[in-house]
């Protein structure tokens, strides 16, 4: 099987050469040749290539305009959340109408370019010989392709897969090989299965990858950090345990700190600020092109993005509302009540390398997800309001009766998800998967279209049942 990879062709397969150095080099750099011949990978520098090409999936490099295109990852989940709309009409994906719904549609293809990616390059390092790397770089290597595998998964597992029931049939399509005619036919796996599958390629990754490495690489630090996002939402006793662990680890023992001006992150700093454990670092001069989410944000491209009135009003009285929520939107006749999102870059400004820079994981969220953890397990609040009042005081916030005045765990649960909602929104569906993992209840109060678990996940495409007759069955709810 090995001998079928011969030849790996780099816009076909792994869409990967970045130039034989440095890992720096920018994500658009291609090699002089358009093929690698020979086995693709055979020792540490195109090992090296090879990550890179990972990478160039995970940031979604759209190469004839030569930017990062994040625009799904970011608005998609505050669509369905509430927060976040289209400017120029409402989209179905604002009314949590699943089936028409076309953001998260994009997903699947994405998730499994960067897993394809991800196993050409793992296949390849376990096909090599060891000595052909140096110390422990071969794991080192490894681990970065295992979490990136690890993100596409989970993604899948978000918005395909029926994650909320821990019983169910219905979990992720795991591909753990290079894709072939040969196997593309594949039954899905239960959600135990994903859950698991996810959870060791994180654990591999914390145990073996850099703790210190640029912040627009995963590092072990990075795989804890996501690894307690996956663990509070499968959500078992044990696995809040390990969140909180793992928090203390990360707050305690890490080189992150919460930056002391939340806007600063956005507006002035971007990958320079310490509260980014993994970010996308957007290309050279990208900021001068039209096709970029700044100027959906600016209203002012082909795709444009506004804040709706829902998030302007969560952040009445809110020192964020003045930085994040700018004046009506140009096209409010055609998108009632949304305003400028002005979160990353500033009513009236041009792009700029910081507003093009992407965030997939701050310390701020591990600050959530450990109250979560703790609202969900224990009967003492005290230390998950501790915790709360610690991570919002950076976002100017000083009176925090609010939180002394929450008496029940529902309560505060609440308020911890109202936060994130108004913290992450633009983030990668952080506000959407922390909104989803309360119950229906809760969130049907916050948002009145979403009225039965299955809108929590989105339908299989049907091409993948028409391309594999092993797949299993359609998500519950969208049966076919």
């Amino acid at each position: 099987m090995k001998n079928s990879f011969k030849y790996i062709y780099i816009n076909t397969v792994l869409l990967l050469i970045l130039g034989l150095s440095s890992c720096d080099k920018q994500l658009s750099e291609m090699p002089a040749n358009a093929r690698v011949e020979g086995t693709a990978i055979t020792d540490e520098k195109t090992a090296q290539i090879a990550l890179n090409g990972v990478y160039y999936q995970f940031a979604n490099m759209d190469a004839t305009n030569n930017v990062t295109k994040w625009d799904y990852h970011n608005v998609s989940g505050g669509m369905l959340a509430g927060t976040i709309g289209y400017a120029a009409g409402v989209l179905e994906d604002e009314l949590n109408n699943n089936v028409q719904a076309g953001y998260p549609s994009f997903f699947w293809a994405y998730c499994y370019r960067v897993i394809n990616a991800a196993n050409g390059l793992i296949e390849g390092i376990e096909s090599t010989d060891a000595a052909k790397y140096t110390g422990n770089r071969r794991n080192e290597i490894l681990a970065e392709a295992r979490f990136l595998r690890a993100y596409a998964n989970f993604k899948l597992l978000m918005f395909f897969a029926e994650w909320k029931n821990l019983d169910s049939e219905n979990g992720v399509l795991l591909r753990e090989e290079l894709s072939s005619l040969s196997n593309i036919s594949k039954k899905r796996s239960t959600v135990k299965e994903s859950y698991e599958h996810i959870l060791a390629d994180l654990t591999f990754a914390t145990s073996n990858a850099k703790a210190s490495n640029p912040n627009y690489y995963a590092t072990s630090w990075a795989a804890k950090a996501f690894k307690m996002r996956v663990l509070v939402t499968r959500g078992t006793s044990a696995d809040l345990t390990e969140v909180v662990n793992l928090a203390n680890d990360i707050t305690q023992n890490g080189p992150f700190v919460l930056e002391q001006n939340l806007k600063d992150i956005f507006q002035q700093k971007g990958l320079a600020s310490k509260e980014v454990l993994l970010g996308v670092k957007p290309q050279a001069n990208q900021e001068a092109s039209y096709y970029i989410l700044s100027n959906a944000y600016r209203i002012a491209a082909s795709s444009i993005f506004a804040a709706k009135g829902y998030y302007r009003d969560l952040l009445n009285g809110d020192p964020r509302q003045s930085w994040m929520i700018g004046p009506v939107s140009p096209y409010v006749s055609y998108s009632p009540n949304t305003y400028y999102f002005t979160k990353f870059i500033p009513y009236g400004t041009l792009a700029t390398q910081t507003s093009e820079t992407q965030y997939a994981i701050r310390l701020s969220e591990v600050y959530h997800l450990k109250a979560e953890a703790i609202i969900r397990s224990q009967t003492d609040l005290t230390e998950a309001k501790t915790v709360l009042k610690t991570v919002l005081a950076k976002s100017g916030l000083t009176d925090f009766s609010f939180i002394d005045n929450a008496t029940t765990r529902e309560q505060l649960w609440k308020i911890n998800t109202m936060e994130v909602l108004k913290n992450f929104s633009g983030e990668d569906a952080i506000e959407w998967y922390t909104l989803i993992r309360m119950p229906i209840a809760v969130v049907t109060s916050i948002k009145p279209t979403i009225v039965r678990d299955e809108q929590f996940y989105f339908p299989v495409p049907q091409k993948e049942f028409d391309l594999n007759s092993q797949f299993g069955n359609q998500n519950t709810g969208y049966g076919i």
